[in-house]
C-alpha cells in the first residue's frame, strides 16, 4: 500500500507538471518558439559468459520532454519518464542471482531546468531542479536490477529511477567572435538525500557536485561543430552522518560536427576520464585519503549518422556506433576488479513530416560486443543488443 500510494502522488505530480506546461505552451503556441518530443524506447541486453551464466534485462521507456521559450531571453524545459524494467539470469551479475525474473515499473525523477539569457546572448544563467518523483525504497530484488542498469557499458536511458530532491545553478558567458562562439562557466549541483533499498536504516546522499566549462563553437553555413570539457569535482558522499565515500574528479570531452545541405550528416565523440576516489582511514573516520588504485573505470563513445530526403516528407536514418569501457586499475585477482568491455551498434529507420509543425520517427538499433573476463578466473563474455524507438516530435519555431 505504501509503494502504491508513493506512485500514485508521483504520477499527480509528474502529471500536473506536464499539464501545466502543456496549458502554457498552447496559450504562448502564437507568439513564442516551442517543441515537445513524445517517445517510446526499448532496449534489451543480454550477458553470456561461457561456464558462468547469463544475464538479461530489459527496459521499456515512455518519455515527454519539451521546451518553451515565451521570449528571446527565457527558456523553460521539463524532461518526465517512466520506464518499465526487467532481469532474468542464471548467474550472479551486479547483485542479481539465480535463474529467477524480477520486474518493476516506476517514473523517473522529473527533471526542470529554466534559462534566462542576457540581452544580447553573450552571458546567460540556468536553475535547475530534480523532482523526486521516481521510486525509492527499493526491495532487494529491485535494487539488483538498478544496480545493473547503473553500469554505464549498456545502453540503458533510465540507470537511477528515483533519488531525493536535487537542486542546481549554472552561470555562463558565451561571447559571439562571427560565426565563432567561446563558452565558459561553472555550475553546482546540491544531491538530496534519500532511502535507496527498504531494508535500509539511514538515508543515502550523493556529494554535491561543482562544475568548471569551458566550450568553443562554430556555426557556418552548411557546417556546425563544438566541442566542450566539463570538469567535476564530488563532494563526500554520505549514509546517515557519516561520510563514505568521496568520488574522483571526472573530466568529460566532447566533440561534434554536422553537415545539413540537401541531406544532414553527423559525427561526434565522448570520452569520459574519472579520477580515483577517496576513502575514510577508517570505519567513522573522519580523514580521507585516495585509494591506492583508481577503481574507476574510463569511457569512450563514438558515433556518426545522417539522414536523406527519399521523398518530400520522407527521409531515411542510419547511425554507426562504439562504446568502449576501460577496465579499472587493479589487479584482476582483485575482489574490485572491474573488467573492461566494448560494443558496436547499428541503427536504421525513416522519418515523416507529418505536418508543418509535427513529425514522426522511428529506429531499431543492434548492439555486439564483448565483456572481457579475469583471466584464469572468468572467461571473456558476449554481449548483443537490441534497440527501438519511436518519436513524436511538435515543433515551431
Amino acid at each position: 500500500m505504501k509503494n502504491m500510494n508513493r506512485t500514485l502522488k508521483a504520477t499527480v505530480a509528474l502529471g500536473l507538471c506536464l499539464i501545466f506546461l502543456s496549458v502554457t505552451a498552447l496559450k504562448a503556441a502564437d507568439r513564442s518558439p516551442y517543441s515537445a518530443n513524445l517517445y517510446f524506447l526499448y532496449n534489451g541486453w543480454k550477458t553470456d559468459v561461457p561456464n558462468v551464466g547469463n544475464l538479461k534485462v530489459n527496459q521499456s521507456v515512455f518519455g515527454l520532454n519539451a521546451a518553451l521559450r515565451p521570449s528571446d531571453r527565457f527558456s523553460l524545459q521539463i524532461d518526465g519518464k517512466l520506464s518499465g524494467n526487467s532481469a532474468s539470469g542464471a548467474a550472479n551479475f551486479g547483485g542479481f542471482q539465480g535463474s529467477g525474473k524480477a520486474s518493476f515499473s516506476s517514473l523517473n525523477d522529473t527533471r526542470v531546468k529554466a534559462t534566462m539569457n542576457s540581452q544580447n546572448n553573450t552571458t546567460s544563467i540556468s536553475a535547475y531542479l530534480g523532482l523526486p518523483t521516481g521510486k525509492t525504497d527499493l526491495s532487494l530484488e529491485q535494487f539488483a536490477i538498478v544496480t545493473v542498469l547503473s553500469d554505464a557499458s549498456r545502453k540503458y536511458v533510465v540507470r537511477r529511477v528515483g533519488q531525493g530532491l536535487d537542486v542546481g545553478g549554472e552561470a555562463l558567458i558565451h561571447p559571439h567572435f562571427g560565426e565563432v562562439t567561446v563558452t565558459g562557466g561553472g555550475a553546482f549541483y546540491y544531491r538530496g538525500a534519500y532511502r535507496a533499498r527498504a531494508i535500509d536504516t539511514k538515508d543515502y546522499k550523493y556529494g554535491n557536485e561543482i562544475h568548471g566549462i569551458a566550450g568553443l563553437a562554430y556555426k557556418g553555413r552548411k557546417v556546425d561543430a563544438d566541442g566542450n570539457v566539463t570538469v567535476i569535482y564530488y563532494f563526500k558522499d554520505k549514509y546517515g552522518d557519516a561520510e563514505i565515500y568521496q568520488a574522483g574528479l571526472t573530466q568529460l570531452y566532447q566533440f561534434s560536427v554536422q553537415y545539413t545541405e540537401m541531406f544532414n550528416l553527423y559525427a561526434g565523440a565522448n570520452v569520459l576520464i574519472r579520477g580515483a576516489a577517496k576513502l575514510p582511514a577508517g570505519p567513522g573516520s573522519s580523514t580521507f585519503s585516495q585509494e591506492q588504485l583508481n577503481s574507476g573505470r574510463n569511457e569512450m563513445l563514438l558515433y556518426a549518422g545522417g539522414s536523406y530526403p527519399v521523398a518530400p516528407k520522407l527521409s531515411v536514418l542510419g547511425q554507426l556506433e562504439y562504446k568502449k569501457m576501460s577496465k579499472n586499475k587493479y589487479p584482476e585477482t582483485s575482489p574490485i576488479f572491474r573488467p573492461g568491455s566494448h560494443y558496436v551498434g547499428i541503427s536504421a529507420g525513416a522519418g515523416y513530416r507529418l505536418t508543418r509543425i509535427v513529425g514522426a520517427s522511428g529506429m531499431l538499433s543492434y548492439y555486439t560486443g564483448t565483456v572481457n573476463g579475469q583471466a584464469g578466473i572468468i572467461p571473456d563474455g558476449s554481449l548483443s543488443g537490441f534497440g527501438a524507438t519511436l518519436v513524436l516530435t511538435v515543433r515551431a519555431e
